[in-house]
């Protein structure tokens, strides 16, 4: 009983921790790139745009 119990516990946490980290990490990387990519594209053009317009209408201000 004590060997079964310990080869059900075996089996359980291969698969398991297989299972999981292949479905997980799967999710995880579709989702967080999805995010990642969609809020950083917005913000970087958001105050990119903003911070080389203020630079380039100072540099041309300076240079009249």
């Amino acid at each position: 009983m004590r060997t079964l119990h310990r080869y059900a516990i075996d089996l359980w946490s291969r698969y398991a921790i297989d299972l999981w980290s292949r479905y997980a990490i799967d999710l995880w990387s579709r989702y967080a790139i999805d995010l990642w990519s969609r809020y950083a594209i917005d913000l970087w053009s958001r105050y990119a745009i903003d911070l080389w317009s203020r630079y380039a209408i100072a540099f041309f201000n300076q240079i009249r």
